[in-house]
């Protein structure tokens, strides 16, 4: 069952990605990314960090301190971060290989 999943997912076209979150959800992640790009701490509420972190687009590191996940970058970044999704060292890795 999980290879016809995934037989299918594979012939979804990239952009279907970006509609897994809210357009809402998605602008706050794009900005929270663009605030960790440039070394700046974020500016967004914690009940948005809470609701990224629920949809596993970011993930809490320490009490006030998040990162975007495998599956935040894929939502803003589908070409760069394809499916399967792999663990950020993981994606490291195969980038410096």
């Amino acid at each position: 069952m999980a290879c016809r999943l995934r037989d299918y997912l594979n012939t979804l076209p990239v952009p279907m990605t970006t509609d897994l979150i809210s357009t809402a959800d998605r602008e706050w992640l794009e900005r929270i990314q663009d605030q960790f790009a440039d070394g700046e701490g974020y500016d967004a509420p914690k009940d948005v960090m809470r609701r990224l972190a629920e949809l596993g687009c970011v993930r809490r590191t320490s009490r006030d301190r998040y990162a975007i996940t495998s599956f935040g970058m894929h939502v803003l970044f589908p070409t760069d971060w394809p499916l399967p999704l792999r663990t950020h060292d993981e994606r490291m890795a195969e980038l410096s290989a």
